[in-house]
């Protein structure tokens, strides 16, 4: 099993609150919060969608419900609306669940994020976090040889 070690993002309590929206959402459970999100992807509401499942994501990563915490943000960055710091907390929710593939999953996605906005940085830091646990990982080997050479 992957060995998971603790860090800042998994020891910090998460804002319950991180995007602005309607407050009747707080009253949901977050199971219902991503339920509704979905609903609204379904009915092209996009940015209702990334406010529900923001607000879903970081309850559950609050109260440590790792897999559906790295679930919601999953649905969040495939609709497109992911921001930075949602890539992070991705990638930590799926550290703490223990699943070398969630983990690959969400530093493949970042790493691509990172790609398209000109983050060779960023991009750089995911891949070899992936090759770090899949050395013979060929998206992050692919990602490493379009990034220019340090």
């Amino acid at each position: 099993p992957l060995e998971i070690e603790r860090t800042s993002y998994s020891d910090q309590e998460a804002s319950q609150t991180p995007r602005q929206g309607d407050p009747a959402l707080g009253r949901l459970t977050h199971r219902e919060q991503l339920a509704l999100a979905e609903a609204y992807i379904e009915a092209g509401r996009e940015a209702e969608a990334s406010s529900t499942l923001g607000l879903a994501a970081a309850g559950f990563r609050a109260n440590r419900h790792w897999t559906e915490a790295a679930e919601a943000y999953r649905r969040l960055a495939a609709i497109g609306n992911a921001a930075a710091d949602d890539f992070a907390a991705w990638a930590e929710c799926a550290r703490q669940t223990g699943e070398p593939s969630r983990v690959l999953e969400s530093l493949s996605v970042a790493a691509q994020w990172c790609l398209a906005r000109h983050d060779s940085v960023g991009a750089r830091r995911s891949a070899e976090e992936m090759i770090l646990i899949d050395p013979q990982n060929a998206t992050a080997i692919e990602i490493l040889d379009q990034l220019p050479q340090e």
